[in-house]
């Protein structure tokens, strides 16, 4: 589960695959900071698609990337985050598999993004506020791309809606 680099390029096509340096923590001191092969594309929707855009991120490979394994070498996968505008996580992330023992693997994981129509959003949290008794809107989501706060800020967004707060967990982890 240790992070070996991150890469941050902007959502749009990249016209075929390119190669991205990763950076590093500065606590790390290894002689290669590794690279990855990534590819954006973005496909058309047709006109009654309930999606505005959707993008595919194909992850195709890492090259030397450190070893981080005690006996063997890494075992990466890779993250995606999509991020909104000035950067801000939008919630939207995907991974790929895992590849064992390698610290030059090969992917080839296209890693699909649908962006809803704004309308269909709103139409959807109109549904979900009428079903639960209460408004709900996006803003009421977790939407951190930490894994360590993922169960507590849904917890807390279940803790929110009066009639799912029996389901959120305890501070202690136990359900409620």
């Amino acid at each position: 589960s240790d992070v070996i680099g991150t890469a941050t390029m902007p959502l749009r096509p990249t016209g075929g695959a390119v190669v991205i340096d990763l950076e590093v923590e500065n606590s790390h001191s290894w002689r290669e900071r590794g690279q990855l092969q990534v590819e954006i594309s973005c496909s058309a929707t047709p006109s009654d698609s309930r999606f505005e855009e959707i993008w595919h991120v194909t992850i195709h490979q890492a090259f030397k990337l450190p070893r981080m394994d005690c006996l063997s070498d890494s075992d990466p996968r890779v993250q995606v985050f999509i991020c909104g505008e000035e950067s801000a996580p939008t919630g939207k992330q995907a991974f790929t598999p895992v590849i064992y023992n390698d610290c030059n693997p090969t992917f080839h994981a296209r890693l699909d993004f649908g962006m809803l129509k704004q309308d269909v959003l709103d139409s959807m949290f109109a549904m979900v506020s009428a079903s639960v008794g209460q408004r709900v809107t996006q803003a009421d989501l977790p939407s951190t791309v930490c894994w360590e706060d993922e169960q507590r800020r849904f917890d807390s967004f279940l803790a929110g809606i009066g009639k799912f707060a029996s389901l959120a967990k305890a501070s202690g982890g136990a359900a409620a």
